[in-house]
């Protein structure tokens, strides 16, 4: 999941949580939540917080370091 999310991302540069579970057939929330979590912890997303009181606008986008990561493994999927 995490590579067609952030692939996802990719196209689209910015989403909200809702639209990415939309676009990846077949998973679950749960899942979706701890796929987002891992790929900001390791940098290769950014979520943004919009608004100061709830509920929040939340965007996800690809950093740099994600695009670098889709590069790179482009090779493999081909």
């Amino acid at each position: 999941w995490n590579f067609q999310v952030l692939w996802e991302l990719r196209n689209h540069k910015k989403m909200r949580y809702s639209e990415i579970l939309e676009s990846q057939k077949g998973i679950s929330p749960s899942t979706l939540s701890e796929v987002l979590r891992s790929l900001q912890r390791e940098g290769l997303i950014k979520r943004t917080k919009h608004g100061k009181i709830p509920p929040y606008i939340v965007e996800y986008s690809i950093t740099k370091s994600g695009i670098d990561l889709i590069v790179a493994s482009s090779a493999l999927v081909k």
